[in-house]
């Protein structure tokens, strides 16, 4: 789930040429947990422990779409081709985090930018198939860290 800090949520808007909003309904953040992409829905789930994701009206957020699989194992929730992970936007992400990368052009990967496990010593693929090390020396730049992911609902 998404929590939205600092929307202000008001009880109504009045559809006259005076116009104005009446008082203010209340001070709980507003949370979303469903998402539509190419009109299909979307289930959101958290990556935090407290399984509740705070958007900050002062940072940046993307969603990606995921292709490949060197996060399908990914704990606590795999990551695979097809779902959305949704980035805050990050140069200096934390060790333990998943990172959306670009990689340097001599680097010898099959992609130049995916997603990882940033470790102290590199950027490590949770998967069924095995990648290499990426050594943070082939980083080019973070993108940002994996703050949720949206997966498709099963019709």
């Amino acid at each position: 789930m998404l929590r939205f800090r600092n929307i202000d949520v008001y009880e109504s808007i009045r559809a006259h040429p005076a116009g104005g909003f009446t008082q203010q309904a209340s001070d709980s953040p507003v949370e979303v947990d469903r998402v539509l992409f190419d009109s299909r829905p979307h289930y959101l789930v958290s990556l935090k422990s407290t399984g509740v994701v705070f958007i900050n009206p002062n940072e940046i957020y993307s969603f990606v779409r995921v292709r490949g699989d060197s996060m399908n194992r990914a704990k606590p929730t795999p990551i695979v081709g097809g779902d959305y992970v949704l980035l805050r936007i990050a140069d200096r992400p934390e060790d333990g985090q998943i990172v959306a990368a670009v990689f340097k052009e001599d680097f010898p990967e099959a992609s130049q930018s995916g997603l990882k496990r940033k470790a102290r010593d590199g950027l490590y693929s949770e998967s069924t198939t095995p990648y290499d090390i990426v050594p943070l020396e082939n980083v080019e730049r973070y993108v940002g860290e994996v703050i949720a992911i949206a997966k498709p609902l099963r019709e």
